[in-house]
């Protein structure tokens, strides 16, 4: 097997473990509101999600058989071998149009390889899958330098290292706090770029493996205790850049020389366009890598007393206690998707909007508060925050070019 099938092996295998470990968001969509990408798909029985997310593991697990087995081996010599991930990303791409939520940063990266590997003459893969890769790293690592980059998870993170380190009154001091979280982020950063030359690929895998290690530690039980999905994330890249970028063959080096096809200066753009364009404000935050990143939006709901109690338990029990002398108490709308759907809450603001809405559906106006916090336009790593009318949240909805207004039930 080439780098290019055992890494598309590892990245459908994984689709099928994160599909498992979140289950509930893919089977189930009464839980916690289902946005669809478009208002007509909002009357869609959930009888077709379950069959498309069937076929989408059989597809992905069919998939790796061949690959395995040999008959997408380079000896076949044709795309025709190739065209096997084109079923899975149709069933990939059918369940996001059902539910923007699926959306997650794992299953985005699935939809693009599979999109290469379909696509691109099999000559071009190699370098194709590893660009993408790369682009993953370094924007995650971009999207995290800011003045306030202590905001973020690299805290956290950095917290769980020192203390497990004996180091912890090192956290007393700020200039050194800082300093280490942007050099974590930059080290991110320089991996990926290191991803991109060969004569740094070697070095720079090493450290991607040893980040993924260590972040797996830290977000494990014995750390931050992190959802499954969360780690799982961390294993499948972990695995899937040394299979990648390690023990390349003669052959697949000389790909990287080849002459981009039309089709891959156009994927390049994607890779590299869009998530530049999401630092911008223009391009959803996972769909640009912005991992463990404070730049997404963030809406806050806070309910009154009264309002809590007349929340569905399901809702009312991730109500936090409201802060001395403030009567509102905070809903925390990651909390309820974790527990419901065992995914991160997408982090756009149409999407916690929408969100937002339906718990407004069920309450007075008066008893709900929003407040949305979000970055500056074209300038990620300044924030503002403004509050929301309850009653304007239907108008607000309707001005996203993608649904915001009608969800499943």
């Amino acid at each position: 097997m080439t780098n290019a099938q055992r890494f598309l092996v590892l990245i459908a295998l994984g689709e099928c473990l994160l599909i498992a470990a979140t289950s509930r968001l893919w089977f189930n969509v009464d839980g916690f509101p289902a946005l669809p990408m478009f208002s007509w798909l909002a009357s869609v029985p959930v009888a077709v999600d379950r069959f498309l997310t069937v076929a989408l593991i059989g597809c992905c697990l069919a998939l790796s058989t061949s690959l395995v087995l040999g008959r997408g081996s380079e000896a076949s010599g044709n795309r025709s071998a190739w065209r096997s991930p084109l079923p899975a990303l149709v069933c990939g791409i059918a369940l996001v149009l059902l539910n923007q939520h699926r959306l997650q940063a794992w299953h985005w990266l699935f939809l693009l390889i599979s999109t290469e590997a379909w696509l691109l003459p099999s000559s071009l893969h190699d370098a194709a899958f590893r660009r993408s890769v790369a682009a993953v790293y370094i924007f995650a690592g971009l999207s995290r330098l800011s003045p306030e980059i202590d905001q973020g998870m690299s805290l956290p993170v950095l917290t769980v290292i020192l203390t497990a380190l004996d180091l912890g009154h090192l956290l007393r001091d700020h200039t050194l706090i800082m300093t280490l979280c942007t050099g974590m982020s930059a080290a991110e950063l320089l991996i990926g770029i290191g991803l991109l030359f060969r004569r740094f690929q070697t070095i720079a895998a090493v450290g991607a493996v040893g980040m993924h290690l260590v972040l797996i530690c830290v977000l494990s039980p014995f750390g931050l205790h992190h959802h499954p999905g969360v780690l799982l994330w961390n294993v499948v890249l972990a695995l899937s850049v040394p299979a990648l970028f390690l023990k390349q063959r003669p052959c697949e080096t000389v790909a990287l020389e080849a002459d981009p096809a039309w089709s891959m200066t156009c994927l390049n753009a994607v890779v590299f366009g869009l998530p530049l364009l999401g630092l911008l404000g223009f391009w959803d935050n996972w769909l640009s890598w912005q991992l463990y990143s404070p730049r997404p939006e963030v809406v806050q709901v806070f309910v009154s007393e009264r309002g809590a109690q007349l929340l569905p338990r399901q809702i009312a029990r991730h109500c936090g206690q409201p802060a001395p002398l403030d009567p509102w108490r905070p809903l925390r709308l990651d909390r309820w998707s974790l527990e419901t759907t065992g995914s991160p809450i997408y982090p756009e603001d149409r999407f916690q909007l929408a969100v937002a809405s339906e718990v407004a559906k069920l309450l007075d106006l008066s008893e709900i508060r929003i407040k949305l916090d979000r970055p500056k336009p074209w300038f990620w790593w300044q924030r503002e925050s403004i509050e929301i009318e309850p009653a304007q949240l239907p108008e607000l909805l309707s001005g996203f070019r993608i649904n915001a207004v009608r969800t499943r039930s």
